[in-house]
């Protein structure tokens, strides 16, 4: 049974709760497939990193479909599944990763680290971009540095993405909507 869930929000902790709470929820009620409807304009690098682990985790195929745009982290929550497909007209944009601050002092150290760890996710992002594109010879780390979009044309011919079709609700059993 083919369960649908709808993600079209920006990616933090609470919206990637309520994905595993959306996919727990269709896994108790018998899928045997997700599908994952995206448009997401990014977010929190932790928060997407902590998706596209879970949704790995899950024992059953994810279809993650690009239903107009995925940008920055949401690529990685896209890049979980096992079969990607893009809208026509749909498209993906990698850029610099960016961290928001909260207070508005640091000391030298506290810096220091920030920038460790930002290099650590590039590290991470590049790495789970090579895997999932089966290392297409595509240098990630120019596509982000550089704020490149990518249409859907591109999108497979690099890898991210396996084909191009329009999204549809057939033979989804349930739906599964995603609270922004």
């Amino acid at each position: 049974m083919r369960h649908t869930v709808h993600y079209l929000c920006p990616v933090n902790m609470s919206t990637v709760s309520g994905l595993q709470d959306a996919c727990l929820k269709a896994l108790g009620s018998g899928a045997t497939q997700i599908n994952l409807h995206l448009s997401s304009p990014g977010g929190e690098l932790l928060a997407g990193f902590t998706a596209y682990h879970f949704l790995k985790s899950l024992p059953v195929p994810v279809y993650t479909h690009n239903l107009s745009n995925v940008e920055s982290i949401a690529t990685v929550i896209y890049l979980a599944g096992t079969d990607r497909r893009v809208n026509p007209g749909s498209r993906f944009l990698l850029h610099p990763l960016q961290w928001g601050f909260t207070n508005n002092s640091a000391d030298h150290g506290r810096i220091a680290e920030w920038v460790r760890s930002l290099d650590d996710d590039m590290k991470r992002f590049i790495n789970i971009l090579n895997a999932e594109t089966k290392n297409s010879g595509t240098d990630w780390s120019d596509k982000i540095e550089n704020a490149s979009f990518i249409d859907a044309d591109k999108a497979i011919s690099c890898g991210l993405a396996h084909c191009e079709s329009r999204a549809t609700l057939e033979g989804s059993i349930t739906n599964w909507w995603i609270n922004c």
